[in-house]
């Protein structure tokens, strides 16, 4: 089973911050919030629909570079340095400290999530930085959910049964 943080969400959960946008009142903010920088909404209709279409894309897991989303968004809007901190720092630290990069897997929660996930017939489970419980299976074999879902076993038994 894969375990993943993907940067294209994690940077798209910085532009949703960052622009105040209202697509998918389920999905919780970010955690930590981003600091925006100079980041500045652009003045476009349909932004708020255009970002909900790229976050399902990206959570079903279809591959897109980071120029093609940047392009539907607006690259020239966003502070590039602000995003890229905030997302390697994000990603960097769910990395070590909930999925357990860099320890030695007896030290992890990584074999027991394999296990109950590929039981309950997953083959991806993807990790987003958002505040609290959130679960989402967008597919059958796949599942996304907050830090806070992965890393509680209650929390974590309960995403495995959601829909």
């Amino acid at each position: 089973m894969e375990i993943d943080v993907p940067g294209m969400l994690v940077d798209l959960l910085f532009v949703r911050s960052a622009w105040k946008i209202d697509g998918l009142p389920g999905l919780p903010p970010a955690s930590p919030p981003p600091d925006p920088g100079t980041t500045a909404r652009p003045d476009l209709l349909g932004l708020d629909a255009a970002w909900t279409a790229l976050w399902r894309r990206g959570v079903q897991g279809e591959p897109m570079t980071e120029d093609s989303w940047l392009a539907v968004l607006g690259v020239e809007e966003i502070d590039q340095d602000a995003r890229h901190a905030w997302s390697n720092t994000t990603r960097q630290r769910i990395n070590a400290d909930v999925v357990g990069q860099g320890r030695p897997l007896r030290q992890t929660s990584l074999p027991r999530r394999a296990t109950s996930g590929e039981a309950a017939g997953l083959s991806s489970v993807v990790i987003v930085p958002v505040e609290g419980w959130y679960a989402d299976r967008v597919a059958p074999a796949r599942l996304v959910l907050s830090e806070a879902a992965y890393t509680d076993d209650d929390a974590w038994a309960a995403a495995l049964v959601a829909r």
